[in-house]
Parts: C-alpha cells; sequence; structure tokens
C-alpha cells in the first residue's frame, strides 16, 4: 500500500512535467539572426517585455517564446530594425545588413515651407507670409495667387485643394487658384483624395464634393471631431483629442465609404492619419511609434519607434517617417525599419514629401542656426557637386547694391536681387566678381538678375 502512494504521486509529477514540457516544446521557436559584418552589433527585445534582452555581434541564435520580438542591428553603414513574430516549433532565419545612410542634404531654395509637392515645378506654402509658391523648371519662383493659405492638401503636382484662414476654400490647378464656392459659411476641416473628390467638415456634419459636382451632405457624427482624411472612395472621420473623461471627447475615428457604408473603432490616431496610395493602410502616430491600420481599422503592425512623426507613403507598401533628425522607411512586407538618412545640423526637419518621380525626398528643415529651407535627398544614389555645398555655405550674401541667394530645383541658379534706391547697372558683373573672388566657377551657374524690390 506504502508503495502504490508512492507512484500515485510520482506519475502525477511525471504527468505535469511533462505537460509542461510539451507546452514549452509547442510554444518555443527559434530564430537564427546574422549580419555579413563582423563588427555589427545584434540586440534582440521583446516588444512586450521590456526585461528582456540579448546582444552580440555577427550572429546571434536563441530559442525563444512565442511573441513579438525586435532584432536591431547597428554598424558603422547604418541601422535596421526587424519585426520578429516567433511561433512555436519553428526556426526563423534573418540576414540583416544596414543600408549606408544618407548624411548630406542637397540646398534646394532658403525658405521656410510647409504643404511641399514636387514634379516638373516645386509648390509650397512660404511660411514666412503664408503665401502660396511655386518654382518652375528654370527655378523662377512664381507666387500662386495673392490670398494667404494655411494649408494646402494636394492631388498631384500641378492640382490641389487650398484652405485660408478664414475657412474658404481654393481650388489650385496649373497655377491658377480660384475660390470654391461651398455649402457652409467656411470648412472647419477638409480632405482630398486622390481622384479629386473634396470633403469638408462644418460642426459634426461632412459633406462631399466629386469632381466637377456640387457638395452634398455625406454624415453627421454624433461628437465632435478633429481632422479628416480621404482615399479614393471615402474619407476618415478622426477625433484625436486625448485626456477628457467625457464620452463626447474620447479619441475615436469613423471610416465614411460613398457608399454610405460606415466603419468605427475608438482608436487613437494623430490629425495627420494618412491612407496608403491604393488606400488599403492607414498610417498614423501615437505615444509609442507608428501603427498601420488595414481599411477595416484592423492593426497591421505596430512600429515602435518614439517620436515618430511626418508620416508619408513612399509606394503602396513602404512608410517613410521622421524621428528627431532622422529618416526611416519601414516597409509593410518585410516588417522591417531601415534608416535611411540622418540630416546633420538641423534642429527639426518638419515635413517631408517624396517627389512625383520617387527620386528625391524633399524636407523642409530648420537648421540649427535657425534658418528654415527647403532641401532634398536623393532616394537613388544620385551625386550632388561638392560646388553646391559650398553656395550653400556661402550665400545667401547682402552687399551694398544687392544680395545674392541660391535656388537649386532644376540647377544651381544664384539670383542677385538689387537693393531698394540702388541702381542695377553692373551688378551681374559685380555679383560674378564676387562669386569668382569667393572660390567659385561661374560658369556652372546661372546667374539671373531679379527685378529691382520697389520702396514701399
Amino acid at each position: 500500500m506504502k508503495k502504490r502512494y508512492f507512484i500515485v504521486p510520482l506519475a502525477v509529477l511525471i504527468c505535469i512535467w511533462l505537460a509542461i514540457w510539451i507546452y514549452g516544446y509547442l510554444t518555443t521557436g527559434q530564430v537564427i539572426i546574422t549580419s555579413d559584418n563582423p563588427a555589427n552589433a545584434i540586440s534582440l527585445v521583446n516588444i512586450n517585455d521590456s526585461s528582456f534582452s540579448l546582444s552580440s555581434r555577427h550572429n546571434l541564435t536563441a530559442k525563444l517564446k512565442d511573441g513579438q520580438y525586435r532584432a536591431i542591428v547597428t554598424g558603422a553603414a547604418g541601422e535596421a530594425d526587424q519585426q520578429i513574430n516567433i511561433t512555436g516549433r519553428k526556426t526563423f532565419r534573418y540576414t540583416i545588413n544596414p543600408a549606408s545612410v544618407l548624411t548630406t542634404a542637397e540646398p534646394v531654395v532658403g525658405e521656410g515651407a510647409r504643404n511641399l509637392v514636387a514634379g516638373n515645378d516645386l509648390s509650397y506654402i512660404e511660411t514666412s507670409g503664408s503665401n502660396l509658391h511655386q518654382i518652375d523648371s528654370q527655378n523662377n519662383i512664381n507666387q500662386l495667387g495673392s490670398g494667404q493659405l494655411q494649408s494646402v492638401r494636394w492631388i498631384n503636382a500641378l492640382s490641389g485643394v487650398g484652405l485660408d484662414y478664414q475657412g474658404h476654400l481654393y481650388s489650385i490647378d496649373n497655377g491658377a487658384v480660384k475660390q470654391i464656392k461651398l455649402p457652409t459659411a467656411y470648412a472647419n476641416y477638409y480632405a482630398v483624395s486622390p481622384d479629386g473628390t473634396i470633403y469638408i467638415a462644418y460642426g459634426k456634419v461632412v459633406y462631399r464634393s466629386a469632381p466637377g459636382s456640387v457638395f452634398t451632405k455625406l454624415y453627421t457624427a454624433k461628437n465632435v471631431f478633429t481632422s479628416l482624411s480621404a482615399f479614393n472612395g471615402g474619407v476618415t472621420v478622426i477625433n484625436s483629442l486625448v485626456g477628457d473623461s467625457t464620452k463626447a471627447n474620447k479619441p475615436f475615428v469613423v471610416i465614411l465609404r460613398d457608399s454610405g457604408s460606415t466603419i468605427q473603432k475608438g482608436i487613437q490616431v494623430s490629425e495627420s492619419a494618412v491612407w496608403s496610395p491604393d488606400g488599403k493602410y492607414l498610417a498614423t502616430t501615437n505615444t509609442s511609434g507608428c501603427v498601420v491600420y488595414d481599411s477595416s481599422l484592423k492593426m497591421v503592425t505596430n512600429i515602435p519607434t518614439s517620436g515618430a512623426s511626418n508620416i508619408v507613403w513612399l509606394d503602396k507598401s513602404q512608410v517613410l517617417y521622421v524621428v528627431d533628425n532622422q529618416i526611416w522607411s519601414f516597409n509593410l512586407a518585410t516588417l522591417r525599419s531601415d534608416k535611411i538618412a540622418q540630416v546633420p545640423l538641423v534642429n527639426a526637419i518638419n515635413e517631408i514629401a517624396v517627389s512625383g518621380d520617387k527620386a528625391y525626398l524633399y524636407l523642409s528643415i530648420v537648421d540649427s542656426a535657425n534658418n528654415s529651407s527647403i532641401k532634398r535627398l536623393g532616394l537613388h544614389g544620385q551625386n550632388t557637386p561638392n560646388y553646391i555645398y559650398q553656395l550653400q555655405d556661402f550665400l545667401p550674401e547682402t552687399l551694398d547694391s544687392f544680395s545674392l541667394s541660391l535656388v537649386n530645383f532644376t540647377g544651381p541658379t544664384v539670383n542677385i536681387q538689387e537693393n531698394p534706391g540702388t541702381s542695377p547697372q553692373g551688378d551681374l558683373a559685380a555679383a560674378s566678381n564676387e562669386l569668382t573672388s569667393n572660390g567659385f566657377d561661374v560658369s556652372k551657374v546661372t546667374l539671373k538678375l531679379l527685378p529691382p524690390i520697389l520702396n514701399e
């Protein structure tokens, strides 16, 4: 009998141990991470457990419980961040080689800017006067329209819709700016889809206008909201307010389709949430990083990057975003982030915009001397001559009778602006001599004499 009493507890313990072993076996996977450069540092962290961390160089192999992990590989060339979803009884292999990081941004023009769009021309709102400017293919800076604009939502590089400070909307088409007739006194918020459909909000009501048609009422919200974001076939109503205990001011998102269907969820997204070009994904930021949702507002992925901002889509599967003075790309297909640029001597990158041909990334920046300007990064390894950067360091310059400034959208142009009350006679030759005396080859730049500024 005593022997029986001993065997039964032992059998129970063996069964418990076996169950634990089987569970561990079924819920444990293996990851093998390699990097070609032996000096590259590899860190492996658990996204949901900050106490877990492994590190190595060149390669790292580990058995892991089911869950979400990040493999961060850092080297002299750059940095990459790979999301890994471990599931039991599987081995996951990754070769992670960070790409070289861009560290120099080519100067374009010394103006502060917002709402950039680039194609054959470069258009933007210059921040000092809120005027709509356009740099054409001849490097001329032209003002479009006569009013001050608060923002522009671009359809493409030639057309868009602007909002002034009184809530009036304006169509922008091939340089022509014309006021749009609204069904309300003004618009609180607005959005424009890639096919040109305009959505406006007035109070809790959303109106819609397809290209060439009048506005019609689309939706009335139960609670106040803070922004709109459009895609082909619909618009997203966003309330990004936080920290309010009342039901009326809790965050929410509503997807309104032109067909009449709606999807609503109580999730937190930023006012700058933006749809992918094909309308399948919505990218946004929150306090923990970037989040991507699908068209049903189901989370696709969370990119755990604190301080991320200025999200734009490079294409239908790649997102670009800013962290401090760095620019990162995230690939939805591979779940990998890569640092593509680190812009030196910059206090802030206020905005980024991909050119229509995807050859350049345009930046609106404030440098360490608190000067605002537009710069760009070549996304296909374009080389910028050193004298362009030397011109950037030298210009702008103000002399007794004129000032010099650089415009470098389609090639380096040095603008010669006569000071009020001075004669333009000889200024072109004097500007050429000034550049030559400072070591510049004037044959590599275009000198352009601008009309004089009139005394007011």
